[in-house]
């Protein structure tokens, strides 16, 4: 299950932090206590990422693949070139990262953010990018036969992406909601948050790559992926979280 709550509620914890933590952090006192880092993933392509661990087999076939790809290298700076200083940002938001507690009786879910090493000021996109990208990850990752033919692998996903799209929307809509952007605001805010995404899918494809002997078939989808929503982030709106599709029902 993808709980409409639990989205709902983080988009709403999440929205409200970018918007006043970061609207308290601006001061430069405060800005020069953190770091001001960019993701090293928006330079992957320019710099070889070897110092977060030795570079294997799969390792280097990921880095031959993104070399070669001149569109996503271009998609790639446009990202780091538009980074914004904008908000205290969590740097690594994921599932993983935020625990669900007992609703109290006749409430919505409880919810922490948990592991805050990477916190920063930063791109408040980047943020929301990464939980979109836990559940598209989870989406592709989740592909029972990898070998399967291109047309009939979303059929082979043990969570459909169809399942997941709500849960999406629910928390799209409550962090949008939360912060109090206007449309046209929350038009550029979604697709800025896409580009990092598929930034995102990039580095969890990195991560299952590290340590093995070669890119599993599963993780070179999830690459693909990546670099599809990277290039064309408006149509990932809409063929991936299905927004458009929503408003049309």
């Amino acid at each position: 299950d993808f709980s409409l709550g639990v989205a709902a509620r983080l988009g709403e914890l999440l929205g409200g932090y970018h918007a006043h933590a970061g609207a308290r952090a601006r001061g430069a006192e405060a800005e020069s206590v953190f770091p001001r880092g960019v993701p090293w993933i928006l330079d992957v392509v320019r710099h070889n990422p070897g110092h977060v661990g030795p570079v294997g087999p799969a390792a280097r076939e990921y880095l031959d693949i993104v070399t070669a790809q001149p569109a996503l290298a271009a998609a790639l700076d446009a990202a780091r070139d538009g980074w914004r200083r904008d908000a205290l940002v969590h740097g690594d938001m994921k599932w993983e990262n935020v625990l669900v507690l007992p609703a109290a009786e006749g409430g919505g879910p409880e919810l922490r953010i948990v592991d805050w090493e990477l916190g920063d000021f930063g791109d408040a996109c980047w943020d929301v990018g990464s939980l979109f990208q836990s559940y598209l990850s989870c989406w592709v990752l989740s592909i029972a036969d990898p070998h399967a033919g291109a047309a009939a692998l979303p059929g082979q996903a043990r969570f459909p992406l169809e399942r997941m799209q709500p849960a999406m929307a629910a928390f799209w809509e409550s962090y949008v909601r939360t912060r109090g952007a206007d449309p046209r605001e929350a038009a550029e805010l979604l697709r800025r948050s896409m580009a990092y995404a598929a930034a995102r899918m990039l580095q969890t494809a990195w991560e299952h790559a590290v340590a093995a002997p070669a890119l599993a078939p599963n993780v070179l989808h999830l690459l693909q992926v990546g670099m599809n929503v990277l290039t064309r982030p408006d149509d990932a709106v809409v063929h991936l979280l299905g927004f458009e599709q929503r408003r049309a029902a």
